[in-house]
């Protein structure tokens, strides 16, 4: 969406939460990794939006949120209605509020039985869900260039997302998605859900 958006001429800026592989230049100061998506929301979202209408010149922006980028937003509303003056638009792509109604998801079901995730934090890691970039990529090309690794890794995909069909996913796509996928999180947000 952000290169069709791009093509048609429309100046797109792709945030990115803190965690993730791709922001942590400063994941080793003390206190980083303790953040839930609420903190995302009361401090990141605006800083976000400030930044970018800064840069831009702008008053307003259209906002587009995939999964908790839609739920960050919300909440940031919640938290600070005078944040709805600078929107234009919200467009929520695949809005998460609760995974309460979420029956058939093996891993949900298995870390509601097991505090499995209070147990990892208490042994003192802050992050889950970083794999070596040099696995991602492998991993990505080898879906990529081979049918082979699709069948297994959409089994990976349906046992940690919940099940989809086959033929909702392009294999070329589905290779570049898991060169970047996961992202990674922190083990508070990852427990807020």
């Amino acid at each position: 969406m952000p290169y069709i958006l791009s093509k048609l001429g429309f100046d797109v800026w792709v945030g990115n939460n803190r965690g993730t592989k791709y922001s942590q230049q400063e994941k080793d100061r003390k206190g980083y990794w303790d953040f839930g998506f609420d903190e995302l929301a009361k401090f990141d979202v605006p800083a976000l939006i400030g930044s970018v209408l800064k840069e831009a010149s702008a008053d307003k922006l259209l906002y587009i949120g995939h999964s908790q980028g839609s739920t960050q937003f919300k909440a940031a509303l919640l938290e600070n209605p005078e944040l709805g003056n600078q929107i234009q638009a919200f467009i929520a792509l695949g809005p998460v509020i609760s995974l309460n109604n979420v029956e058939s998801h093996t891993i949900l079901n298995m870390l509601a039985k097991y505090p499995l995730l209070e147990f990892y934090k208490f042994l003192g890691f802050k992050t889950l869900l970083h794999l070596p970039p040099w696995m991602n990529r492998c991993v990505g090309v080898l879906i990529y260039n081979t049918g082979i690794y699709f069948k297994g890794f959409l089994g990976i995909v349906n046992l940690l997302c919940g099940y989809t069909k086959e033929s909702n996913f392009d294999l070329e796509r589905f290779g570049v998605i898991i060169a970047h996928e996961p992202g990674g999180a922190s083990v508070n947000n990852i427990l807020q859900w």
